[in-house]
């Protein structure tokens, strides 16, 4: 489960590190965006990266996140 940048959430990867978390901590919510699109391409990259959001405190300030949470949410049948 690859794409152009290599960026895949798999369920068992570390997340502390991951460039997600990293890029909102440091600011840095375009490009965060942007590896969310890519990781959520598939369903269980969506599923990862929507828990993960959930479990980590770092994450509370985007929890609510209008544009995070429509990337995240499941898609209309």
């Amino acid at each position: 489960m690859r794409n152009g940048r290599g960026i895949a959430s798999r369920p068992f990867t570390n997340w502390w590190f991951q460039p997600i978390p990293c890029n909102l901590l440091i600011a840095e919510r375009a490009v965060a965006l942007q590896l969310i699109r890519e990781g959520a391409a598939n369903d269980s990259g969506r599923s990862t990266i929507r828990q993960r959001m959930k479990l980590d405190p770092r994450m509370a300030p985007w929890r609510d996140d209008p544009e995070i949470a429509a990337l995240l949410a499941e898609p209309k049948s």
